[in-house]
C-alpha cells in the first residue's frame, strides 16, 4: 500500500512539473523580438535610416523602439533651415507620444529621433521629403503622417500579431528584418 501511494505521488509530481514546463514554453514561445532596418534616399542630399525593434509578449505588441536618423549632406547641410524644418517635422510626426517616449537631437549633419513606447504605438513610414520643383533643387516639401486612424502603417501597443505576420507586414514597408 505505501509503495502504491509513493508511486501515485511521484506520478502526480512529475505530471505537475511537465505541465508547468509546457505552460512556460508555450507562453515564452510567444515572446519574441523583431529587429528590422531600412535606409532610403528620398531626395539627393537627404538619407533616412531607421532601426526598429518590436517586442511581442503573448502574441501582442508590448514595446516598440525606433531610431530614425535623417542625414543632410552636401550643399543642403550648410543651411540651418533644413535642420529646423526636419526637427519640426519629426516633432509633428510624433505628437501622439509623451516627452518620455520621444527624444530628438541634432549632431553634425544629422538629426536623430529616438522613440521608445510601451503605451501608445507608432506610425511607420510617416516622414517623406519630395522635390516641389525640378528646376529648383532647394524647393523641397517635408511631409509627415501623425494620425493613427488615417495611417495604414500604424502599430499600436496591444495589437495582436504572430511573429511571422508582423515581420511580413513590416517588410512590406521596405524594412529588412532579421
Amino acid at each position: 500500500m505505501k509503495k502504491d501511494k509513493r508511486i501515485i505521488i511521484a506520478v502526480i509530481a512529475v505530471s505537475i512539473v511537465v505541465i508547468a514546463l509546457i505552460v512556460i514554453f508555450v507562453v515564452k514561445g510567444n515572446d519574441r523580438e523583431l529587429t528590422c532596418s531600412r535606409t532610403d534616399t528620398p531626395v539627393d542630399g537627404f538619407s533616412v535610416s531607421e532601426n526598429l525593434e518590436m517586442s511581442l509578449a503573448g502574441g501582442k505588441i508590448s514595446k516598440i523602439s525606433l531610431e530614425k536618423e535623417i542625414t543632410v549632406d552636401g550643399e543642403f547641410s550648410k543651411f540651418d533651415t533644413y535642420f529646423e524644418i526636419i526637427e519640426d517635422s519629426l516633432n509633428s510626426a510624433y505628437t501622439y507620444l509623451s516627452e518620455d517616449e520621444l527624444s530628438i537631437e541634432r549632431e553634425d549633419n544629422f538629426i536623430r529621433a529616438s522613440v521608445e513606447t510601451t503605451d501608445v504605438g507608432i506610425i511607420l513610414d510617416n516622414f517623406d521629403i519630395e522635390m516641389n520643383n525640378p528646376e529648383n533643387k532647394y524647393d523641397l516639401n517635408f511631409s509627415v503622417q501623425s494620425n493613427f486612424e488615417a495611417s495604414s502603417s500604424s502599430y499600436k501597443i496591444g495589437d495582436e500579431y504572430s511573429y511571422n505576420d508582423l515581420r511580413s507586414k513590416i517588410e512590406e514597408l521596405g524594412y529588412t528584418c532579421k
